[in-house]
């Protein structure tokens, strides 16, 4: 059994919710051969790679195109995996407050490297097969983050975004409302970073995943395993396990938390 120590930085609200697997597991080998793979749901508006661009004076990859409703951009993709050392951003049109993303083939995906946005966006990521952080990855974004192993993102009544049925997303351009699970196996969610994460509040430095100051970050799917850092300064951290069938509601606010959760196996925090 591994041993877990929390420490005095973690900042969480009263009502996040956490469950971690203390399992022994192997370390990442080698990140998948296909690294980005666009899928063909979107038509015409389907995702583009742009590779070799400058941001932030480094060389780095960017996430163009996508299907734009209202302030939600979608992407969709066969692959979705960043390799050791790359960088890899999405552009953010101006207007858009929530990045949204699907993974439609049957590979989790692994981030190695750094994933962030060239703008102020909330960046959601669904994939039901599971999403892995690396010891190096990073996060480079204003905004806040949901990593998801659920498979559809729901929009209120307006309608879903699937990963299991991968159409066009209609006419949803509300803030995303619920994460559903349904498939018989959530994946999981596994973070090992120790990146580098900038100094806290009193200069102390920090190592892991870190989100913009005030932003929050949300780790939700079947086993959460956290074996590295997790930070958000003045904002909130969710950690949800969840059974299946469950579904995670999100509030309303343009910074994406968990407001109420049924049927899972997560455990209340205070």
């Amino acid at each position: 059994m591994k041993t877990l120590t929390w420490h005095q930085w973690l900042e969480t609200s009263r009502f996040a919710l956490i469950t971690i697997s203390l399992n022994a597991i192997a370390l990442l080998s080698s990140p998948a051969t296909a690294q980005i793979a666009p899928d063909n749901t979107l038509g015409s508006e389907r995702s583009l790679l742009r590779q070799n661009v400058i941001i932030n004076n480094r060389n780095s990859d960017r996430i163009e195109g996508g299907a734009r409703r209202g302030a939600n951009l979608f992407h969709s993709f066969e692959q979705f995996n960043i390799t050791d050392g790359q960088r890899l951003y999405f552009a953010n049109p101006d207007g858009v407050v929530n990045i949204i993303n699907r993974v439609t083939g049957g590979n989790s995906s692994n981030i190695l490297g750094t994933l962030g946005i060239q703008g102020s966006a909330n960046l959601f990521l669904l994939n039901p097969n599971g999403i892995i952080f690396g010891k190096d990855a990073s996060l480079d974004m204003k905004g806040s983050l949901v990593a998801t192993t659920a498979n559809r993102l729901q929009f209120g009544t307006q309608g879903f975004f699937s990963t299991d049925d991968p159409q066009a997303p209609p006419l949803l351009t509300i803030n995303p409302s619920a994460l559903l699970f349904t498939q018989i196996t959530p994946g999981k969610i596994q973070t090992q970073s120790v990146a580098d994460a900038g100094r806290d509040l009193v200069e102390a430095p920090l190592f892991g995943l870190r989100v913009a100051n005030s932003q929050n970050l949300l780790l939700i799917g079947g086993d959460v395993i956290i074996q590295g850092g997790l930070h958000t300064l003045g904002g909130k951290l969710g950690i949800v396990a969840a059974a299946t069938p469950a579904t995670v509601e999100l509030n309303s606010d343009p910074r994406p938390f968990v407001r109420q959760v049924s049927n899972t196996s997560a455990v209340p925090m205070s």
